[in-house]
């Protein structure tokens, strides 16, 4: 009996089960969170009467009913206020059959919203208590791979430790990660990717398990891969090195952002930040095994690895069935890894600071990643500790880094300057049709005039007679057909 738990469900939700006659449960990872502390987002009732009280919650909250499926019967309330209220059938009444065919044991839980009592078939109050994760059964992964994935999340998102049986079942079983679509787990690492708290330890874990080898492609590659003498470990090490120093970063901003902390931290609470930045971060040396060379001196080179990696990155995390926009982030973040130091250590070694044009490129080229990217160049430059490492520049160049992404919060905050000329003016006074050349040729005028060689209306469009000059007349043809 756990006393008033049922005290912690919404009113609505409340309301509707004590006015519904015969027995209605909480299930799942929403009672884990209740029992935890945790703010709960998704709601799953069960029922013999799911769509009577589906019904019921629909019109006291004014939403919709949704089938999501119909045998077993499952309904959706979406609502606006409590999340999703998902609405299962129990055909026996049974609710500890449900249970059982749970994941973990903290998740085959159930509240009796009549009693207040807790169903409890696989001991999970007890792993609860251990903050441990468990599975239910021994075929819980051969029914749904998914869950392979959604081990190391649920252990980094409520920091549980996996019970070593259950490592032991991932292991046999992670081969099933091959055999199911990477869409139906890539969710889940998407997931772990915007955990708050740590999730280099579950990260190392996947490794550890083989289970990274099974769904990222060119991660064993990595492993061995000797660099330079500013490196201490190899690709695959410095790699979970540098997400751990993001995992910090993201704790602790001050640690090394400490003038652009306050507008930071507010965009590290973002899930979406969060998942871009450890995501660009775990793939931002993917590239490195298909290009290295060693010179006659015997010295190591990875020269092009960013560009080979983010072409990696985005058509990973496209067979992951990521979000379009948080591909190209990522992708971005892989390829413009090295900008940031760049220019930070043009600052400190020659005193050559940055120009607002040279950020603002930055912050054009890398898009929705321009503040992610800086704590990417941190965390890479962090992990980055071998015996030519000079740690006195290493500090001038994190402070470099941190003043560049300070006014780089403050030139976002200015507002854009109007383009000198617009597509239409461009078509009038050149003659040209819509089509990709009229894009290609205001990026190039917008470029020049942040170089400071364009200023006015008329060098604009000198500068794009000169371009459609260039071009050969196959290129000019090319340009001037409209998009389909």
């Amino acid at each position: 009996m756990v006393p008033r738990l049922t005290d912690k469900l919404p009113p609505p939700l409340r309301e509707v089960a004590g006015g519904l006659a015969g027995e209605v449960y909480l299930v799942g990872g929403a009672v884990r969170d209740l029992l935890l502390g945790r703010p709960v987002s998704d709601w799953d009732l069960a029922c013999v009467h799911a769509r009577r009280l589906a019904e019921a919650v629909a019109a006291a909250v004014g939403s919709p009913v949704v089938t999501l499926r119909k045998t077993p019967l499952v309904l959706r309330v979406p609502t606006e206020s409590l999340g999703h209220v998902d609405v299962i059938e129990l055909p026996a009444g049974d609710v500890t059959a449900d249970l059982m065919r749970r994941d973990f044991t903290v998740n085959a839980l159930a509240l009796d919203l009549t009693s207040g009592e807790v169903v409890d078939p696989a001991g999970g109050l007890a792993d609860l208590s251990a903050r441990v994760l468990r599975s239910t059964t021994e075929s819980v992964f051969a029914q749904d791979p998914a869950r392979l994935l959604r081990a190391y999340r649920l252990s980094a998102e409520l920091g549980f430790t996996i019970a070593e049986e259950t490592r032991q079942a991932i292991r046999r079983d992670r081969g099933l990660l091959l055999k199911s679509a990477p869409q139906r787990w890539g969710r889940e690492f998407l997931l772990l990717c915007a955990v708050q708290g740590p999730a280099a330890p579950a990260l190392a874990a996947m490794d550890e398990d083989g289970v990274l080898d099974q769904v990222l492609p060119g991660w064993s590659d990595m492993r061995g891969m000797t660099q330079g003498p500013y490196h201490h470990l190899d690709v695959l090490g410095h790699t979970l090195a540098a997400v751990a120093a993001t995992d910090a970063l993201i704790a602790d901003p001050r640690k090394v952002f400490p003038s652009s902390a306050p507008s930071l931290g507010d965009s590290l609470r973002s899930i979406l930040s969060r998942a871009i930045l450890r995501a660009g971060v775990l793939l931002h040396d993917l590239g490195k095994p298909s290009v290295r060379t060693v010179d006659e001196n015997g010295r190591i080179w990875f020269r092009g690895h960013e560009s080979v990696g983010a072409d990696m990155a985005a058509h990973v995390t496209k067979q992951w069935g990521w979000p379009r926009a948080v591909r190209e982030a990522v992708a971005r973040v892989v390829r413009l890894h090295l900008r940031v130091l760049d220019l930070a250590r043009n600052a400190a070694t020659q005193g050559r600071e940055p120009t607002d044009t040279a950020l603002r490129r930055l912050m054009r080229d890398a898009g929705a990643a321009a503040v992610v990217l800086y704590v990417a160049g941190a965390a890479d430059l962090l992990a980055t500790q071998g015996p030519a490492t000079d740690r006195a520049l290493q500090g001038r160049l994190l402070a470099q880094m941190d003043a560049m992404l300070a006014r780089t919060f403050a030139l976002r905050c200015l507002e854009p300057e109007p383009r000198l000329v617009s597509g239409h003016d461009l078509m009038r006074h050149l003659g040209i049709p819509p089509g990709r050349m009229i894009g290609k040729l205001l990026g190039a005028i917008e470029a020049a005039r942040e170089e400071g060689k364009v200023s006015t209306v008329e060098e604009a469009l000198t500068l794009a007679r000169a371009m459609l000059a260039a071009e050969s007349p196959e290129d000019a043809a090319k340009g001037a057909d409209k998009e389909q």
